[in-house]
């Protein structure tokens, strides 16, 4: 099940993409929808965003299903397919931690001249403010020197925990998404000759995009 953080001029909305054709559902009217018709439940939140879903603990793939498995059988779904133009936010947006591993696989590493950590990750953190949706636009500053971008496999954990034993991590994945982790390779050079952290080479603003969050964790 692949999940959409949405736009149109008027508001942000909850997506998901209902078929190889791409068409989309419109989450954030079917989750109050299917609440009404289907538990006689009229106050349920209208949510408009995968961070609101998180915060309300409402993230649950099989009560997504269970509402697309509602509004085919009540012939709802052209009144809920998404019909005008769209743009994408993330989707998390400003999320609370940006985690990344450095020199995460061996030829990224060679270029640095030095190999891939092997008992323990290189751990680095991008700004929220870095995060902006797919297709947007990226705005390079002046006089940083040479921009870099790496595509990268994303994990978004969806609720709170704490010293998770292995064998329960999948159960705090919410999906998995790609990001284009974008770098200011020369700032970041001259920070780590000097043994500074490298923070502000990663952290300009519009410097981490990502779009569609896929949730078929298995």
């Amino acid at each position: 099940m692949k999940i959409l953080s949405l736009r149109t001029e008027k508001e942000n909305f909850i997506g998901i993409i209902y078929d190889e054709s791409g068409r989309i559902l419109n989450l954030t009217d079917a989750l109050p929808l299917y609440q009404k018709l289907k538990n006689k439940i009229d106050d349920f939140p209208y949510i408009k965003t995968v961070t609101e879903l998180f915060r309300e603990q409402l993230f649950n793939i099989d009560l997504f299903k269970r509402v697309i498995d509602f509004v085919e059988k009540h012939n709802l779904m052209e009144y809920l397919f998404v019909k005008e133009s769209v743009r994408y936010n993330a989707p998390v947006e400003f999320p609370p931690k940006f985690i990344c591993l450095g020199r995460n696989y061996e030829e990224h590493a060679r270029e640095f001249g030095s190999p891939a950590p092997v008992e323990e990750p290189i751990i680095f953190a991008k700004s929220s403010t870095a995060v902006v949706g797919h297709l947007e636009t990226i705005y390079i500053p002046t006089d940083i020197g040479r921009i870099d971008h790496e595509v990268e496999l994303a994990v978004v954990i969806g609720k709170k925990g704490k010293r998770i034993k292995k064998e329960n991590a999948w159960s705090y994945i919410a999906g998995y998404t790609i990001v284009v982790d974008v770098t200011a390779r020369e700032l970041q050079r001259k920070d780590i000759q000097a043994q500074h952290p490298w923070f502000r080479s990663k952290k300009f603003r519009l410097f981490c995009p990502y779009g569609t969050m896929d949730c078929d964790c298995g």
